[in-house]
């Protein structure tokens, strides 16, 4: 049944699209679908990066919380390999193997920029 399921999945996936965020990685020739995706990463990381450094710089003094959120910061990273790692070895004999892992690595880098501008950055309201 499994095996029934995976082919399935492999025959709709090509003409899905790997949706990234404002633009669309057409999924068809796997080539140009991993550049987009790449870059679409990239981008994804520039922008963690751009929080990051932002958080650091405007709470230098505060050691403790320093310290905390790098920790966290290195945690969540771990956490990031190990679900796309697993991601790409559900997908190791498929072609799409590759794009799955950095579709995993793109929703998650988005999905931590998101939680620190929600819970670092933006001041609380109404509480």
């Amino acid at each position: 049944m499994k095996g029934i399921i995976y082919f399935t999945i492999l025959l709709i996936s090509p003409f899905a699209s790997a949706d990234t965020g404002n633009e669309t990685c057409k999924m068809g020739a796997l080539k140009a679908t991993l550049e987009c995706l790449a870059k679409k990463l990239e981008a994804a990381k520039d922008d963690l990066n751009s929080v990051l450094e932002m958080i650091q710089r405007e709470r230098a003094e505060d050691k403790l919380f320093i310290r905390g959120f790098n920790n966290a910061q290195n945690k969540w990273k771990e956490s990031l390999k190990s679900d796309c790692d697993s991601i790409y070895d559900l997908w190791r004999y498929g072609s799409v193997k590759n794009v799955k892992w950095m579709q995993c690595k793109i929703e998650l880098t988005k999905q931590r920029i998101y939680f620190i501008n929600k819970y670092y950055v933006t001041e609380a309201e109404g509480i």
